[in-house]
């Protein structure tokens, strides 16, 4: 699992909150292949949508970038190799 590296001088609930985002973005990259359903009804707020396979829970943004990339990748024929979104890597 990563590690958040360059978080000094915070208090512990913002490095608990990175670690646990580092966590859960770990847990999707290892996710063989996404299942998503809607879990939350669009109100005030977005959608939610939780994966069947790895169990983790994504915004509607993120849920619709997915789709136009799976869309994307199947119109050119190929799996489209993509960048993490949250990259230890600059």
């Amino acid at each position: 699992m990563r590690q958040a590296v360059a978080i000094s001088g915070l208090d512990q609930e913002v490095k608990a909150f990175v670690s646990d985002m580092l966590a859960k973005q770990d847990r999707l990259d290892r996710c063989p292949k996404h299942e998503f359903v809607q879990v939350k009804e669009r109100g005030r707020l977005k959608a939610r949508y939780r994966c069947l396979v790895c169990d983790e829970e994504i915004s509607e943004t993120f849920y619709k970038w997915y789709v136009r990339g799976l869309r994307d990748a199947k119109r050119r024929g190929r799996p489209r190799k993509t960048k993490r979104f949250f990259s230890e890597e600059k």
